[in-house]
């Protein structure tokens, strides 16, 4: 209900800004267009946080291979993170996951990683496998999380002492916590390795347990019952 609405703002307030010879005129098209963009990737996020009480929003774990996950999620976030060298380190690790719930933990982890870091600097996705697990870290160069904030950043609406007032709701980090912990992960904040904030999602290599609404299922499939 939401959604529809605005989606035609989005619509019309992109053909005025392609039409319009008044560079402020444009200018106010092209504000809307970006405000309806945003509204649209918040009600994004209420959605999938409505969700997850609810006995979470339910996954398909198949083989999917992480360099291919992480490259496509720095393709799609092209805009989003115009003006920073994103780095992704190659691998060819494959785990079991559910293919859109993986790509939204990371989508939301780079996302942050350039909000809040100065434009022009590095963010590099590091890839680091281990005993039956592999660790993917998001590290920036950014303003970093204050450390009393580090226990308390994953709950819901909670931004943190240093997040800007940019109008975000601060569910983005609940949702990657959930998601990943449905995937049998974990995920943690750390002092960053170049001076930011190091994100670090920890996946199980082998036949995950899958937790969804607080119970642990085996094996690669997790649907809704």
């Amino acid at each position: 209900d939401f959604r529809s609405p605005l989606t035609s703002i989005e619509g019309y307030a992109a053909m005025l800004a392609s039409e319009l010879s008044d560079p402020v005129l444009g200018d106010f098209a092209s504000r809307i267009r970006s405000n309806a963009v945003r509204l649209m990737k918040l009600v994004d996020l209420m959605v999938e946080h409505c969700h997850m009480p609810v006995g979470g929003v339910g996954l398909t774990l198949e083989p999917v291979g992480l360099a291919t996950v992480l490259r496509t999620v720095v393709d799609d976030l092209s805009t989003t993170v115009q003006g920073h060298e994103v780095t992704v380190q190659e691998t060819d690790v494959v785990l079991p996951a559910d293919l859109t719930a993986l790509a939204r933990v990371f989508t939301n982890l780079v996302g942050n990683a350039a909000k809040y870091s100065p434009r022009g600097s590095r963010i590099d996705v590091l890839v680091e496998p281990g005993e039956g697990v592999v660790d993917v870290v998001v590290a920036d160069r950014g303003r970093g999380i204050d450390p009393a904030d580090r226990e308390t950043i994953f709950d819901e609406f909670n931004r943190g002492r240093r997040a800007a007032d940019d109008g975000g709701f601060g569910l983005g980090l609940a949702v990657v916590r959930n998601l990943v912990e449905q995937h049998g992960g974990s995920v943690r904040i750390d002092d960053g390795r170049f001076g930011g904030t190091d994100v670090t999602v920890r996946l199980p290599l082998g036949p995950a347990r899958s937790v969804r609404g607080g119970v642990e299922t085996d094996g690669l499939q997790s649907t809704p019952g």
